[in-house]
């Protein structure tokens, strides 16, 4: 009904009472593994101002809430996406993902582009002292380098 933020679909959660929606994706997480999941928010246009919010829940993992300021520059054309990202490890190859409305009006979030995939990797303490160490290593070299004096012909 919105336009997307990526694509040609959007999902609205009614802002009536706690509803929402929820899918279960079936043996895509390794255990153990660190995952992000992300995706675009926004609010009905025709909501009125203010403060609109929802939860993100993934089985085996904290709620979180995520909010949503709606100004008179939302509108259905210019829908003013926001990107959110939910960080979480796998702790078993199945997860629930729900997404819960908190407003109170009938009018709430849009949600489009949502997205999972695994969390970068971040070095190790021992490997950034590495990589310093190296770089000293380098740096000291070129500085103990005796310069070749021009020749003139």
């Amino acid at each position: 009904m919105w336009a997307a933020s990526n694509g040609s679909r959007s999902v609205e959660l009614p802002g009536i009472g706690t509803g929402g929606l929820s899918q279960i994706v079936t043996n895509q997480f390794v255990i153990g593994q660190k995952y992000v999941m992300r995706f675009d928010y926004t609010v009905n246009p025709f909501a009125q101002d203010g403060n609109y919010g929802a939860t993100v829940l993934v089985t085996g993992a904290g709620p979180v809430v995520f909010d949503y300021e709606k100004t008179a520059a939302n509108m259905p054309g210019a829908m003013n996406y926001l990107t959110f990202a939910y960080n979480f490890t796998a702790t078993s190859e199945t997860k629930t993902i729900q997404f819960l409305s908190n407003g109170t009006g009938f009018l709430g979030i849009v949600i489009d582009n949502m997205s999972i995939a695994e969390a970068g990797v971040v070095p190790e303490p021992a490997s950034w002292a590495m990589l310093l160490a190296g770089f000293g290593l380098t740096g000291a070299m070129m500085r103990r380098r005796r310069p070749v004096p021009a020749a003139l012909r």
